[in-house]
């Protein structure tokens, strides 16, 4: 069709011939949202997980794992001591109740704090540091009225021994 045709046609019917045109540029416009659309999703996927195994993603998570383990040992290992039984004496106070609850609140919260770090695909769990148990197991000893916590100190010391 050459150009003066198209241009008779155009005079004939611009109304219908415009709205072709505007059709194509929609469709044009839908096609190219889509395209830029999956693109960004894409990238947003490859962004996300190069920020997760970035230097500083890894070094804040092997931060969080350890300053974890080492407050979920030294939590067990400070129960141990204050239920081992002291010599009364007459300047000590008496202390009504049993402290063991306090610390078995305590070790829960950060053992459920270590647990959820590793096992978070975002944080930890793909970057958590060598040597460092994936998983504290819900140790029987840590719960009931007098939780034995010189024994999940022991079991702690022989997990982190056998990684």
């Amino acid at each position: 069709m050459s150009w003066d045709e198209r241009a008779d046609r155009f005079e004939k019917k611009p109304v219908a011939t415009g709205v072709r045109w505007a059709f194509i540029a929609l469709g044009l416009g839908v096609v190219a949202a889509i395209i830029f659309g999956v693109l960004g999703f894409a990238g947003a996927w490859t962004s996300k997980s190069a920020s997760i195994v970035s230097p500083a993603n890894v070094e804040k998570q092997y931060g969080v794992v350890i300053k974890n383990w080492e407050a979920l040992t030294a939590a067990a290992d400070t129960a141990c001591q204050v239920a081992a039984p002291q010599p009364a004496s007459s300047d000590q106070p008496l202390i009504v109740e049993s402290p063991s609850l306090a610390y078995a609140s305590v070790y829960r919260n950060i053992w459920v704090k270590y647990n959820a770090a590793q096992a978070n695909v975002f944080d930890a769990g793909l970057v958590g540091p060598p040597g460092y148990p994936k998983e504290i197991p819900r140790y029987k000893e840590a719960s009931g009225p007098s939780p034995d916590f010189c024994a999940i100190s022991d079991k702690l010391a022989a997990l982190k021994a056998a990684q």
